[in-house]
């Protein structure tokens, strides 16, 4: 099988994927990344779009920046091995349709959160997204049977 040499590599992607998800929660710009690093943002850019390969010594450096270790920029990735053995990675579907710490709506989800000051609020958000989630779990139950 030959490979496409510029086509962006689905475990790029991914790694680029999770810095941006990491630097965004943290709520750092690509500036200030690059600053840090000594990069111009154009090139974190390009890392965050799985537009150019990350060495070992700049993920570690990045790992650092960021707070993680370097095996955070790898979970979720999904490894299938083709017919003869050799690892393949599926070009999408990364990050999985389940919201969770890994997806850009989590990272807004939780900066809007400790955001807001008052207790009470707080309380009342998590019993609505509760309730919310309660009733959508009643209704795939009900689609479910209703299929049976």
């Amino acid at each position: 099988m030959k490979v496409n040499p510029r086509a962006k590599d689905p475990v790029d992607r991914h790694v680029g994927e999770r810095i941006r998800l990491r630097r965004e929660s943290l709520n750092i710009s690509q500036r200030e990344l690059s600053r840090r690093l000594g990069l111009t943002p154009s090139q974190i850019d390009n890392y965050e779009r799985g537009v150019n390969k990350i060495g070992a010594g700049r993920l570690w450096v990045l790992s650092d920046a960021l707070d993680v270790s370097v095996n955070d920029f790898f979970e979720g990735l999904v490894r299938d091995d083709d017919e003869q053995g050799r690892p393949k990675f599926p070009a999408a579907d990364f990050i999985t349709d389940t919201p969770g710490p890994d997806t850009p709506e989590w990272a807004k989800l939780v900066r809007a959160f400790v955001r807001i000051g008052d207790r009470g609020v707080r309380r009342s958000l998590i019993a609505l997204v509760r309730t919310i989630a309660s009733e959508e779990a009643e209704g795939r139950a009900d689609q479910e049977v209703g299929t049976s």
